[in-house]
């Protein structure tokens, strides 16, 4: 996926068009900060393992996990639980 959207060779390559194929995912295609972070990790695999190139992983830092705050019920809601429960 990301040599068929540069379209040349993975050793001719350089850290622009990963930076530029990240960010036509997040922007354009809308993916996931886990899916983009699977894709970064992949191509830094690429890099280092398979071409034998240094890569910064300060150039193209990960994407950041959206935090999300627990649910919490109010106490109508929760009156039925506590109604049941035996102590």
């Amino acid at each position: 996926m990301f040599l068929e959207f540069c379209g040349r060779p993975a050793d001719q390559l350089d850290v622009q068009e990963v930076r530029q194929f990240l960010l036509y995912h997040i922007h354009e295609k809308k993916r996931s900060a886990i899916t983009v972070n699977v894709y970064n990790a992949a191509i830094r695999f690429l890099f280092v393992v398979t071409l034998n190139r240094t890569f910064n992983p300060l150039q193209i830092p990960r994407q950041k996990m959206p935090k999300t705050l627990p649910q919490v019920l109010s106490r109508p809601k929760l009156h039925p639980f506590w109604s049941i429960a035996t102590t």
